[in-house]
């Protein structure tokens, strides 16, 4: 999973949890869950957090029984 950080922000607006944050960064995650998209750092360690966990997932569903 990649994530690009393009831009830093202070005082701007998470469009993910939609609150005034003192820091809030422009990324880009691979997968197209957010492009471009101005998000708190919680937000996007959240977003982070539940593609991996997802990915996770599905990969174990996946796997052949052994």
């Amino acid at each position: 999973m990649k994530v690009v950080i393009s831009g830093l922000n202070e005082n701007g607006t998470c469009s993910w949890c939609e609150k005034q944050s003192k820091e809030t960064v422009i990324a880009t995650m691979e997968g197209g869950l957010f492009r471009e998209s101005e998000l708190c750092w919680k937000c996007c360690q959240q977003a982070c957090k539940n593609q991996w966990k997802q990915k996770a997932q599905t990969a174990t569903a996946k796997a052949p029984p052994e």
